[in-house]
């Protein structure tokens, strides 16, 4: 079958490209011929642009003259960072892309916040990724998509219902969608894991240049949404525990604890080399929260917002006393997860998210 996936294929986001790049190679293991269809609005553009337009259009004068100061003081730093996504895309992202004028048997919508309102938009639903679409194919299906912080009103809801009812099979990734898009009365709706989780972490290490870091001892302080943490608490947690600290920034920003090491131009495979490699991991992303338990290392994660979706994983997983409250003072006391619990639970997961994957 001919399988065509719209998702945010292009991001500078490192979980955004690995969960593409996941679902592509888990379709292909079962025969497919699967690629990405080339959708990549002009607001989606702009957002990996050195200067934002639709950020500076609204600013006034004098904040436009600031900003582009500021950037210009970081532009060296944006374009490393930059190039080293464009790396990755061009060897794992662009081979695989094919064009919305093809024909598919399926296309399939997901995963990440694709349902969310988008900001480029002025906060409305993309049609396009609820097959309100011209592409020709034979059916639609979504795997794991996800909606981010529902703000819905009663019109919101019969939008979503009267586009995803022409849906063939529909599964997300969080509970509470789940839960919404059953009471909207749509049928069969499947909750599944982050494409991630289905390759083997032993297939990440084959695809990927992931190196071992010998001897190394830190703890990763991944907090992509900014001051989810309390940074003097990770500080003196760090020092308790005689560890370095190594931050990794999801932008050019500056380093929030003294002596840290900051990292701003990893490029995903980096990314999961410093997760992989730490003795804990401190992080607000939900992609960091994933491959922390993808290689079972130890964690703690805290979300200044949209925590739901990490809430939903970790519920699932029994791992709900590892996510702590925004800018908590105190780090609990860590035990050493177990991981043979995790993982077995995680197991019946997988297996049941590969069932429908099987099924389209």
């Amino acid at each position: 079958m001919k399988i065509g996936i719209l998702t945010y294929h292009r991001s500078h986001n490192y979980g955004a490209l690995l969960q593409a790049v996941a679902l592509r190679l888990y379709l292909s293991s079962l025969g497919h011929e699967t690629y990405y269809i080339d959708f990549w609005p002009e607001y989606h553009k702009d957002k990996y642009r050195i200067f934002i337009h639709s950020y500076i259009k609204n600013l006034t004068l004098l904040r436009k003259c600031r900003y582009i100061i500021s950037t210009l003081l970081k532009i060296l730093k944006i374009k490393k960072r930059q190039s080293s996504f464009n790396k990755f895309i061009n060897k794992y992202i662009e081979p695989y892309c094919s064009l919305m004028t093809e024909e598919y048997d399926c296309i399939i919508y997901g995963s990440d916040q694709i349902w969310r309102k988008q900001s480029g938009l002025s906060d409305e639903f993309n049609p396009i990724y609820f097959g309100d679409n011209s592409i020709k194919r034979k059916k639609d299906c979504s795997y794991a998509a996800s909606m981010g912080v529902m703000n819905l009103n009663v019109d919101d809801i019969k939008w979503i219902e009267t586009r995803l009812t022409k849906f063939k099979k529909l599964s997300v990734r969080e509970k509470d969608l789940q839960r919404l898009l059953l009471n909207i009365g749509l049928k069969n709706v499947e909750q599944v894991v982050d494409p991630t989780f289905l390759i083997d972490k032993q297939v990440w290490y084959n695809i990927f240049p992931i190196e071992d870091y010998s001897n190394k001892k830190y703890l990763l302080l991944y907090d992509l949404l900014e001051d989810s943490f309390d940074y003097k608490s990770v500080d003196r947690f760090a020092k308790d525990n005689g560890l370095e600290i190594i931050e990794l920034k999801g932008s050019i920003k500056r380093k929030k604890i003294e002596n840290s090491i900051v990292i701003y131009d990893a490029d995903p495979v980096k990314m999961m080399e410093l997760i992989k490699n730490a003795t804990y991991v401190f992080t607000s992303s939900f992609h960091g929260l994933v491959f922390s338990i993808i290689f079972n290392r130890d964690f703690l994660v805290s979300f200044s917002h949209n925590s739901e979706r990490a809430r939903s994983l970790l519920n699932d997983i029994d791992l709900k006393d590892r996510l702590i409250k925004p800018k908590a003072t105190e780090i609990p006391t860590l035990l050493p997860i177990d991981y043979s619990q995790v993982n077995n639970l995680l197991k019946n997961m997988i297996i049941s998210s590969k069932c429908f994957l099987s099924s389209i």
